[in-house]
């Protein structure tokens, strides 16, 4: 009986020692997928900032697009040749946001700053009809994308009073005179 105890106790013991090491294995793997996530999203990023997603802008029959958003941006004050950008609607529905993919990063910075100075942006202003403001933002990968509105919820749960992304980055900050702080997974706003 004892010699059978004894049998099973070591059994277990090997079952046990198997058990944590496919428990680590697991987890280095975990970690791997993890790290290669992070390098796949920072690649993608690098496509993204050449890209600016205009919204709210009514779509029309017959649109030009790339004329309407050459337009838009000749109004904050920021020339750039045909052959310097593209502009397509991002889906048929009514009134889909623009993406605007441009040939260097730099222009995107200065379309986004003049956007950003030029201060509350409506149609009629761009010599079309309609009151609606038009907003410029970041393109961002759908896992960004989700984390910033994450941000903006805990903003308001929270009383912070800023969240922003810029140079595909997301920062929140609670104060005006407060640390930005970088978001870079969910865990850091639980953090906050």
């Amino acid at each position: 009986m004892s010699n059978s105890f004894d049998e099973l106790q070591k059994e277990n013991k090997k079952i046990k020692s198997r058990l944590e090491e496919k428990s680590r294995d697991s987890h280095n793997a975990e970690m791997r997928i993890s790290e290669l996530e992070g390098k796949i999203d920072s690649i993608v990023e690098e496509k993204l900032e050449k890209k600016i997603v205009i919204m709210n802008v009514p779509k029309q029959k017959q649109e030009k697009t790339e004329e309407k958003v050459s337009s838009i941006i000749g109004h904050i004050g920021v020339s750039i040749a045909p052959l310097d950008f593209k502009a397509r609607r991002i889906s048929q529905a009514a009134n889909s946001s623009i993406l605007l993919e441009l040939n260097e990063r730099n222009t995107r910075n200065l379309i986004l700053k003049k956007r950003k100075e030029a201060g509350v942006l409506k149609m009629e202003n761009c010599g079309y009809s309609g009151k609606n403001i038009v907003h410029f933002n970041e393109k961002l990968t759908r896992a960004k994308q989700e984390l910033f509105t994450q941000a903006r919820k805990i903003k308001m749960e929270r009383g912070y009073k800023f969240a922003w992304v810029k140079n595909v980055q997301i920062y929140i900050r609670k104060t005006e005179d407060g640390q930005a702080v970088l978001i870079k997974k969910l865990t850091d706003l639980n953090d906050l």
